[in-house]
């Protein structure tokens, strides 16, 4: 005996959640080890240097990429005008970080939260997840200053999941996303 399926049985999980109104999938996507996730930072802006209060500000990108089977989709391969992937800006990408699992990336040594000025969520039909966001974020640092002033200081900028583990979730980094803006200049400082 064949049934007819329903609507709500044909969504992918995280849309039925959404219409549903069920909470969001909290579980890694990867139940037999750490889930890799590709990370990239490029910094465009070092705009505030400040030694007397052990900090400065950062400008720059971010952009994470994992996979999560859970939120493959069907693609109608007849149609040229099909979805291949879901994009979501701004507080659409937002909205949605809520409904799916994310390595919810925080700045370990940031002294105030980071300024998201921008962001993006994709998902391709595959379960690829891509996330980038611009952002501003003011960091601490102990500088060292005995040798000043022909000092060289290192500025330190510590990234890691807020809700993860090691045992959960795995970085790896992506050295084609990984940089420095070349054209930014600090007043005082080569």
């Amino acid at each position: 005996v064949l049934e007819k399926k329903s609507k709500l049985e044909t969504l992918p999980l995280n849309e039925l959640m959404i219409q549903l109104q069920k909470p969001p999938f909290v579980t890694p996507p990867n139940p037999y080890g750490p889930t890799i996730v590709d990370i990239g930072l490029y910094v465009y802006e070092i705009a505030k240097i400040d030694p007397g209060e052990n900090s400065f500000v950062m400008e720059g990108f971010v952009d994470l990429v994992w996979c999560d089977p859970r939120l493959r989709f069907d693609v109608n391969t007849t149609d040229p005008f099909a979805r291949k992937q879901h994009v979501y800006l701004e507080k659409d990408a937002e909205k949605e970080l809520e409904y799916i699992w994310w390595p919810t990336l925080f700045f370990v040594n940031e002294v105030m939260p980071r300024r998201i000025e921008n962001e993006e969520l994709i998902i391709y039909a595959d379960g690829t997840v891509e996330y980038r966001e611009k952002f501003g974020v003011e960091l601490s640092t102990n500088y060292d200053m005995k040798h000043f002033p022909f000092d060289s200081q290192t500025l330190i900028v510590e990234l890691e999941s807020f809700s993860w583990p090691s045992n959960v979730l795995e970085f790896h980094i992506e050295h084609d996303l990984v940089g420095f803006s070349d054209e930014f200049d600090v007043p005082e400082y080569n």
